[in-house]
């Protein structure tokens, strides 16, 4: 499986994301919220991190200390798949 994150526009806290795949249902990987932040979960991952990662980078932190602190609190995240950005497309 295939994917990107594309931030439309910042200074209109618009984000966006696109999922390119060879299966036909690839259910629900996807989470977003204006402003903040785009997060994509697939593979053999725990779908929990992506609500968690919004609620991290709501906290003030950078998209790489949201993976940090995924990675302390989920011994499998060496085994997934995990695409973050920020509003700003770090």
């Amino acid at each position: 499986m295939t994917f990107s994150i594309m931030v439309s526009n910042p200074s209109q806290n618009k984000i966006g994301y696109a999922v390119a795949s060879k299966a036909f249902y690839v259910g629900i990987i996807g989470f977003s919220q204006p402003g903040l932040g785009a997060v994509l979960c697939q593979g053999q991952t725990n779908f929990k991190n992506g609500p968690t990662a919004l609620k991290l980078l709501e906290q003030g932190k950078t998209p790489k200390q949201t993976i940090d602190e995924l990675k302390t609190n989920d011994p499998q995240i060496q085994n997934q798949q995990l695409g973050l950005v920020d509003y700003l497309g770090n």
